[in-house]
This record gives C-alpha cells, structure tokens and sequence, in this order.
C-alpha cells in the first residue's frame, strides 16, 4: 500500500512538471489587461475567522473585490480578498479561513494604475479669433504619438538620493488566572529603502527589528530571552525600464524565486526583450528561524519565468536549487509556479516543491517526492458575489538541513496533510452578504473537516458600520469545537473600532464524560487611529476564559511610513 501511494504522488509530480512544460511550449495568447501598480500592505490585527485588518483602504488605491497576497518568510504566499473597505483601512479575508498570519506580515495588491489617475474637469472653451494656421515645428512628431512621445524620463542615477520606509513598534503583554504566571512579548523595528544611495540608481534595503520575550512561571525560574533579527540587508541595481539586467547582494529573499527562501549572497536576473526572465543565485540559506543563523549551508539556484505579455496576467517559472548542508550534497528541489490573473474571470494560482531523491535517500527512496503544493482558484462577480477554491498538500522532504523538529523514520516516509477548502460569499442586496467555508482534510492517520457560515450587515444601527454573525464546526483528530462568532465594527474619521464575541465547546477525544468538554469564551476589543503624517496605531485587549481558568492580553502595534 505504502509503495502504491508514494507511486501515486510521484506520478502527480509528473504531471505538475509535465504541464509547466506545456504551459512554456505552447505559450497561448493573452488578453490586453490594464497595467497595474503593485500596492505594499501589512496586517494590524487578526478578527477571528481568517479575517484580518490591513494599513491600506480605499485612499491607497484599494477597492472591494481586490486580491491581496500575503507574503511568508518561507516564500509561501496566502491569498485573501478585500470584503470591506475604509479610507485608511481595509479588512480582508483569507481563500483559506484556516490560515494564520502574525501581525505586521507582508503583503500587496496589484491594482489598476487608472485609480491614482486624477480626473479633472475639462476647462472651457474659450473663445478665440481665427489665426492662421500654425506651422509644423516638430514633423516627426504625428497626430497618432502620446502628447509625451519624445520626453524622456529621468535615469535612476540622475535622480536624487530619497529615503523611505517605516518603523514599527509592537507590545503585547499576557496574564492568566494562574497565580504567578505572565508572558510578554515585545517588538521593535524598521524597514528602510534608500534609493540611488551612491549615484548608481541602485537601491539599500534594510529590514531588521530587536525582539524581546519573557515568562514569569510560578514557583520556577522565570525566562527572559532578547534578539536582534536582520531580515533584509542587501543592495538592488538595475532591475528598471532602462535596465534589463538585475543585480542583488546581501541578505534577501529571492526576488525571482521567493520560493528558494532567504540568501546570504547574490542574484542576477535580466528581462527579455518579450518581457520573460531569467536568473541565478549563489550563496548561503540562513536557518528559518528567528535567529538566522548561516555558514551550515550552501546553494545555488537557476530559474526562467514566462509571461505572456506585458501586463503579466499569465505567467509561469520553474527554477531549480541545490543545495549543501556541512559541505555535503543535500536537496536537489525543483520549484513550479503557475499565475492567471484576469481583470475579469476565474484566477488561477499553482505552485509545487518537487524533490529528487537518490539512492542514499533511505525513506524516500529515489525517484520525485511532491513535498509541497498549493493550488487555488477563484472568482468575483460584479454583483459583488464570490467564489474560491484552495488545495495544500504538505509533507517532509528528507533533508540533513535543519528545518523541522527531528521526525522518526515511519513519520519521515509516510507522514503528509491535505487539505481542500472552498468559501464563497453571496451578496443579500448592496448591504447584506451571506458567507461560509467548507474544509476538508486528510493525513496518514486521520482524516476531518471544519465548515462555517454567517451573515454580514454593512450599516447595521450606524453608518460606515459592518456587523458579522458566524457558525463554525470543527471535526478534529483529538478535538471537536462548535461555536459562533459575533462582531461589530465602525469606522470614524481618522480610524476604525472593533468588538468581537466568540462562544464555543471544545469536546476532548479520549476523556470521560466529566472531563471532556471545555467551554470557551472569547472577547476581543480592538481600535486603530490613523495621523496625517503616515502613522497608525492599533490598541487591542482580548479575554478568554475556559471552565474554570482564563487569560488577558492587551497589546498595541505603533508603525509611521517615510
């Protein structure tokens, strides 16, 4: 059985490599899309549910509807989609209500370039006397031309130097019914981009913050723990419209192959002339965790992407990435990636780690393993109705490099999750929406499901209000919980406040039936205040209390862009 079941996925790796390379030969043609503007997001707070808060809203360019990507330091990317929309803010909600994302986690949007056009309106005419007619002083220039054919735009390195970014401060302190016991958790940094810093036209990046974590335990010693984390410290020239060729050095994640992870070297890329690229790196893999620590291993990588026309709506890239663990041969990784983003339609998004195995590989045993994959799709309607589809399949690649918590040999070989989610939204009228998710999933033990539903008003008892009313079921391996979820909130001037009660039962799977079930009860208040300057603050204090014990945590998240 065991042998059927690793053919099968290798088959399906096959399959997946087997259709990147037809999407390459074939190349079918795409439609002319409108040119779009990538727009950076981070996330304020979590509501509940897979529904979160972003620092951009309408004013930034947003609008209801738009696909919002989340960016993982691992390079998985998590989609979601904006349901609701203020000045200053927006809150979105995830393809996969399951997901969970840390406040301050990246993400962006790609929206039309024609919502920052400013429309303004046609002056009058006035009236002129006949004149005779003007000569031609420029006779290469036609009447078919742009107004600004001939005008050419500045070279990054005649531009002037320009710092910009943002800073962040975030706290969150935890106290619990027992006696003694209090975590906090406390956060500090920046991310800075400085453009043309030494009259090249090149870019310096920094991303770094200084993390400080203690726990007070009762009656043992307390744990104090203080970091300093450097994401990002890399240097970026060329990569423009006056340069096809690309170069980055320094601490990064890879910008042609996400993918791949965080380097510790460098990355060359150029553009084709039909817009496709091409690219390889070379360097160290920091350990994926807070820490980062690197020296252990070594990599190189290759990869080619291809879009089918300069708007990018169809696009497809394949890479590849060995790498060395102690100067040793370690993974040999191949990555695929497909897009299909339309103004209008379904949208596709498919992405697979597929490893080759060897005859040392013990567990595996040679021969392509899927190790990861993620495939969604989806569409939105113009009545405002939606509806996504999202399969993950997950599983260990065996590696010498220290990536997850050592697994024993049958776990190793047999061990996977895959999960298959659907959500949709259905539209009441223009102020009432029904919504749910359906998710299923299967591991090598065991299989469940968890489902939601639940209705949105928008101007509910205020205007410029959203209220929100869901049931959610889970099946789980050890636990089952039945629940709702109410929430409430309101924008106002310069910001938006949020209230939101949960109720649920968790009924434990082994227990007698006087210590089997847990109620729960969840409240959650948060506010954010938006300044002229560029700053927000978000201020939030979530209860939660079980049978006979309960837990407090307040906290805020101060960032200011620049």
């Amino acid at each position: 059985m065991t042998a059927t079941v690793a053919s099968l996925r290798r088959l399906a790796a096959c399959g997946l490599v087997a259709a990147l390379a037809l999407l390459f030969l074939g190349r079918p043609a795409a439609a002319q899309g409108e040119a779009r503007e990538r727009l950076n997001l981070r996330v304020l707070n979590e509501q509940g549910g897979g529904v979160f808060a972003v620092d951009r809203g309408a004013g930034d360019g947003l609008a209801k509807g738009d696909r919002i990507v989340f960016l993982l330091r691992d390079g998985t990317r998590v989609p979601g989609r904006v349901t609701h929309l203020d000045d200053r803010s927006a809150i979105v909600t995830l393809e996969d209500p399951s997901a969970s994302l840390p406040t301050g986690t990246k993400g962006f949007a790609r929206v039309p370039r024609s919502r920052f056009e400013i429309e303004r309106p046609e002056p009058p005419v006035p009236d002129i006397p006949e004149h005779p007619p003007w000569a031609n002083q420029d006779a290469e220039f036609t009447a078919e031309m742009p107004l600004l054919a001939r005008v050419r735009g500045v070279r990054p390195e005649r531009r002037p130097q320009r710092i910009s970014g943002r800073y962040m401060v975030f706290g969150d302190q935890r106290a619990t019914s027992e006696s003694g016991r209090a975590d906090g958790f406390y956060r500090a940094g920046a991310d800075v981009l400085v453009e043309n810093p030494f009259g090249k036209g090149g870019e310096l990046n920094f991303d770094g913050e200084v993390n400080y974590r203690f726990t007070q335990l009762p009656e043992q010693a307390d744990e104090y723990d203080g970091r300093v984390r450097l994401d990002r410290l890399s240097y970026v020239l060329g990569g423009t419209r006056f340069a096809e060729r690309r170069f980055e050095g320094g601490r990064f994640l890879q910008h042609g192959m996400p993918e791949f992870g965080v380097l510790d070297g460098f990355e060359y890329s150029r553009r084709l002339p039909g817009g496709d690229r091409w690219g390889a790196s070379v360097g160290l893999m920091p350990e994926p965790f807070p820490d980062y620590d690197t020296g252990d291993d070594i990599q190189v990588s290759a990869w080619y992407e291809w879009v089918a026309d300069q708007t990018e709506e169809l696009s497809a890239a394949a890479g590849y990435q060995k790498s060395w663990h102690n100067g040793e041969p370690d993974r040999d990784l191949f990555v695929g990636r497909i897009r299909y983003l339309p103004d209008d339609g379904w949208d596709f998004n498919g992405s697979a780690w597929i490893d080759l195995y060897g005859d040392s590989d013990d567990f595996k045993g040679p021969g392509l393993g899927l190790t990861q994959a993620i495939l969604s799709t989806g569409r939105r309607w113009d009545d405002g109705d939606s509806l996504n589809f999202v399969y993950t399949h997950l599983e260990f690649a065996e590696i010498d490099r220290y990536e997850y918590t050592p697994v024993g040999p049958d776990r190793l070989e047999d061990a996977h999750r895959d999960r298959l989610a659907a959500s949709g939204v259905k539209q009441m009228g223009t102020d009432r929406r029904l919504h749910g998710g359906l998710g299923l999933w299967l591991d090598e033990e065991d299989d469940g499901a968890d489902a939601q539903v639940g209705l949105g008003l928008d101007d509910f008892l205020m205007d410029e209000s959203n209220a929100d009313v869901t049931g959610f079921v889970t099946f789980g391996k050890f636990t089952t919980v039945l629940g709702a979820r109410a929430s409430y909130g309101r924008a106002f001037r310069n910001g938006r406040w949020d209230v939101m009660y949960e109720a649920s039962n968790q009924d434990q799977v082994g227990f007698d039936e006087n210590n089997d079930d847990i109620p729960q009860h969840r409240v959650r208040v948060s506010t954010d205040w938006f300044g002229a300057g560029g700053w927000s603050l978000n201020v939030y204090g979530d209860v939660t209390i079980w049978d006979e014990e309960g837990a407090l945590t307040v906290g805020f998240y101060f960032t200011r862009s620049f």
